[in-house]
């Protein structure tokens, strides 16, 4: 994903690095190491999941398309009251099982049962474990009450575990929260990311003061008084809670207004999207404002969501949902939302996502068949089976 496909191409690993990249025989004329053939495939950067949730990978075709997303919502946390600790760490490592069968490396995880992190499962793929914050009946979250979500990110001798912070969603945070974790997470140099203008019924809460959500949370006895005054993204702008170098999840919901202020909020910065196509078809949802993101300068992703919206843990099936809604992107462009894409999202570009010198030595092959140069991107795309070989910083996963 750093030059254009390479015949005959291979890489030269260092430990956890990539040293060199380039063809196989100029490679093994100048260094000696151990040779591994791999035959004929494609060998390519490994996926970057942007945006899932692995415990709930036990939920999969349990929930049917509900007629309004607030009702999805209820369904779901019925489906959590049946389910213990036990059973959510037992789903995460089936999840991240999955993942790693269709060719995902790293993986942007929502962990919306904070006291579990203490007993998360060292899984065998890069994860940003995301603490996932909530305030929706309680509104008292303090500096110091930060201060202990922060207690929860022991550190970790892995190379392949981050840490990031998650407020939910402008309609179950409050303003203060989204403040808070934007100062922590700038202070400390964590990712930030959140779902935002998820839905049509979020906009009709945040923006109207109506609708189905609303009428939802209102009785579950949230404070109402921040409805009925601006779109789910303004809201968070205006009250200091996003900074361009968070990653939006969803962003389904524009307002023309909406649009103005990502220009004047971002004031020429590059802002980060995680699109997660296959969800937005389980919802229904409209139609996702593609074009207008990019003509505000944003750096869409690509990511699954959780098996409580989807049937499978598989970007690549993600790649073709999304070329199938946007059938004039190209598939190169696509397949960089799988990874150069999520690599900058995630601050780490040049490392992930490419094949360079310097960069991680992660690293997937797919059956290359008999195609032309022309053909690979495609023929990434159109992936069907579990992945042959991988390659996790350095180390080979799997078969």
């Amino acid at each position: 994903m750093d030059a254009p496909p390479l015949e005959d191409g291979g890489l030269l690993v260092e430990g956890n690095q990539i040293a060199a990249v380039g063809r196989f025989t100029d490679l093994w004329a100048a260094h000696s190491a151990r040779l591994i053939d791999l035959g004929e495939v494609i060998l390519m950067p490994g996926l970057i999941n942007a945006h899932c949730h692995l415990e709930y990978s036990s939920l999969r075709h349990l929930i049917l398309t509900q007629t309004t997303f607030a009702k999805w919502i209820q369904r779901i946390n019925a489906s959590k009251r049946n389910l213990t600790d036990d059973d959510y760490l037992d789903a995460t490592k089936a999840g991240a099982a999955e993942l790693l069968r269709h060719g995902t490396t790293s993986v942007v995880n929502i962990e919306a049962f904070p006291e579990l992190m203490v007993r998360r499962p060292e899984l065998p793929l890069r994860t940003w474990w995301c603490y996932e914050m909530l305030d929706v009946r309680l509104r008292h979250h303090t500096e110091e009450s930060m201060h202990g979500a922060m207690l929860f990110f022991d550190p970790s001798d892995s190379e392949l575990t981050q840490f990031a912070l998650s407020p939910h969603s402008p309609y179950t945070a409050s303003a203060e929260l989204y403040r808070l974790c934007a100062e922590a997470g700038e202070a400390l140099g964590m990712l930030v990311t959140t779902h935002v203008a998820e839905s049509a019924e979020e906009m009709q809460m945040l923006r109207d003061g109506s609708g189905p959500l609303h009428e939802f949370l209102a009785g579950l006895g949230r404070d109402m008084s921040d409805c009925g005054q601006a779109t789910p993204l303004q809201h968070l702008i205006e009250h200091g809670g996003l900074r361009p170098e968070h990653l939006l999840v969803h962003l389904n919901e524009l307002s023309g207004d909406d649009e103005a202020l990502i220009a004047r909020w971002a004031r020429g910065k590059e802002i980060h999207v995680a699109h997660c196509a296959k969800s937005h078809q389980f919802f229904q949802h409209g139609p996702f404002p593609y074009e207008k993101l990019l003509a505000a300068n944003a750096n869409i992703s690509l990511g699954t969501d959780s098996l409580a919206s989807n049937d499978k843990l598989d970007l690549f099936a993600e790649m073709r949902c999304f070329s199938e809604a946007f059938p004039n992107v190209s598939p190169v462009e696509i397949v960089e939302m799988v990874t150069r894409n999520p690599a900058r999202s995630l601050g780490q570009e040049g490392r992930l996502g490419v094949f360079r010198a310097g960069a991680c030595a992660d690293a997937i092959a797919i059956s290359a068949g008999d195609i032309g140069l022309g053909d690979v991107y495609e023929t990434i795309l159109q992936n069907k089976r579990p992945i042959p070989w991988m390659m996790i910083a350095g180390k080979i996963v799997g078969p």
